[in-house]
């Protein structure tokens, strides 16, 4: 039971920095062209500690991740169509209670694997969908690692109007999603602040930190079971964009998880879970 707990709680869940100047009053848009080609490299440790029947376990994950976004043409709206296309997936994970004891795990099955992305201007993922079939099980149990998750990582919602250094703006938009046959009603209260400028490698970035909450609650049946969840994620994390180039140079984010799983039906019980999950990710020149 402890095993599909997990899986749900998961499904249920983007150099030397020197000062330069940029000129303010921009208006930060993404921007993609037809032919090119931005890779990425992400790094993800995570830590859970949680309680089933009295029971204690901590499961601890760490993965390095490269995947590749190609635009493609335009949509009919004036969004971007991008294919994002995973190259390599690397993870440790010590979890005794999934079977796993410090094992290192190379997922071959990953690489290759494409997503279509539609994406607006501002950073507003319209759609995420498969081409590929990812691997099910491997999918649903670390889920903070996957695909969907680190590409919205990477992308953040840009404001309308013109920013400079202390320029702030606050995404509040709930969402619903059914993942798995569960449905996942989400609010969240995300601010973003320009505090500097930065030189990435060879791109002038602005510096935005970013802190705020997400609420969530789910229900849905998995396995004979009818499960229902709460959880809250607070985030805390900076990204530099760099407005010229209309990409994301890198971004580090720390996310910490409170959850409780309740299952009824064919098994019955709760499982609390706390966890700490932080994600480097970069362009690679």
């Amino acid at each position: 039971m402890i095993l599909s707990l997990f899986r749900f709680r998961c499904v249920f869940l983007a150099s030397v920095t020197a000062v330069i100047t940029l000129h303010g009053g921009q208006k930060l848009r993404y921007h993609f062209e037809k032919g090119d080609s931005l890779r990425y490299s992400s790094s993800i440790d995570s830590k859970t500690s949680g309680q089933e029947r009295g029971e204690d376990f901590v499961i601890i994950a760490d993965a390095d991740f490269d995947y590749t976004i190609r635009p493609g043409e335009r949509t009919a709206g004036g969004n971007y169509a991008l294919t994002v296309t995973i190259d390599r997936f690397h993870l440790r994970l010590d979890a005794p209670v999934l079977g796993f004891v410090d094992s290192t795990v190379i997922l071959n099955e990953y690489a290759g694997k494409r997503l279509n992305v539609e994406l607006t201007e501002l950073g507003k993922t319209v759609s995420i969908e498969p081409i590929d079939l990812f691997p099910r099980w491997r999918f649903l149990t670390f889920a903070e690692m996957n695909p969907f998750e680190l590409f919205q990582r990477l992308i953040f919602e840009l404001p309308e109007q013109a920013v400079d250094t202390g320029s702030t703006w606050t995404n509040t938009s709930p969402d619903s999603t059914v993942q798995d046959g569960m449905a996942i009603r989400s609010n969240q209260n995300i601010g973003y602040r320009v505090t500097g400028v930065a030189l990435k490698g060879r791109y002038r970035c602005w510096q935005i930190t970013i802190a705020g909450r997400n609420s969530m609650e789910g229900t849905g049946k998995q396995s004979g079971m009818t499960l229902t969840t709460d959880a809250v994620n607070k985030l805390n994390g900076v990204v530099y964009f760099a407005p010229k180039e209309g990409v994301c140079v890198s971004a580090e984010q720390t996310i910490a998880n409170d959850m409780t799983v309740t299952a009824t039906g064919k098994q019955t019980g709760a499982q609390t879970t706390s966890s700490i999950i932080r994600v480097t990710t970069a362009l690679i020149p």
